[in-house]
């Protein structure tokens, strides 16, 4: 009775196996869909969640791979890390070839190595996501590092442009500040790219107060244009126009 074709049981037993087998084929097909992405054959991609979202027709982000920063794929990273030579490459040429506005002098050797410092550390961060090293993307200690010698380098500009000492030790004071938070209390990746651009800002403003108006003007056109680019992404590339635009400020 419970069982025969035709029954209102028999219906709804049916129905239900049914619909049950509908749903495990339609998982079966997301699984079968998320491994492909998770074979790595398209680790760049996958990274995008608008695309992931698209792909799999659910709203779970399937980017499961901490290793990749934004998306961007290892010969991007590698870019990433040599193009970051913009910027001391530049202060580096001006020392070297001596274009008639250049003066060589401590304030020049501090501004140049202030960014020469930097440099080894951008470099090993970069590498390190290439080769997808670090198990955290954001929270490691070469991405500390980088960003804490980023400070460093705002504290030699400010010392290489300021012509107040008290404005020079203001600056120190806060970028150390900065450094010590990105170290030891872990901040949130806004407050990290907000602290970065004040360092930035504050040594801008000792060229300005000293009365370079037109060079702090052009140095925040390359600045604009740089953090826009990354911000923008263009495909994974932003970040490598960025630092190449630092070598525009630099100069």
């Amino acid at each position: 009775m419970g069982g025969r074709p035709g029954t209102a049981a028999g219906r709804r037993g049916g129905g239900g196996r049914s619909g049950g087998s509908t749903g495990a084929k339609a998982a079966g097909e997301v699984e079968a869909k998320r491994g492909g992405y998770e074979d790595g054959r398209c680790e760049a991609l996958v990274c995008n969640k608008a695309l992931a979202v698209a792909t799999l027709d659910t709203e779970v982000d399937v980017c499961s791979d901490p290793r990749v920063l934004d998306g961007m794929s290892p010969a991007q990273e590698l870019c990433n890390a040599v193009s970051m030579a913009a910027l001391s490459g530049v202060g580096v040429c001006c020392w070297l070839l001596q274009p008639p506005w250049f003066v060589r002098g401590p304030r020049t050797a501090a501004a140049i190595a202030g960014a020469a410092a930097h440099l080894p550390f951008s470099m090993w961060y970069h590498a390190c996501l290439s080769r997808r090293a670090l198990e955290d993307a954001i929270e490691n200690w070469p991405r500390r590092l980088d960003q804490s010698f980023i400070h460093l380098m705002c504290v030699a500009q400010s010392w290489a442009l300021s012509t107040s000492a008290a404005f020079a030790w203001f600056c120190t004071l806060a970028n150390a500040y900065f450094a010590f938070r990105l170290c030891f209390q872990c901040p949130g990746a806004l407050e990290r790219m907000v602290n970065i651009g004040i360092g930035v800002f504050l040594f801008g403003l000792a060229g300005l107060a000293r009365g370079d108006v037109e060079e702090f003007l052009k140095a925040a056109c390359w600045f604009t244009v740089g953090i826009s680019a990354m911000v923008c992404r263009l495909g994974g590339w932003g970040h490598s126009i960025m630092h190449f635009c630092l070598g525009g400020l630099s100069y």
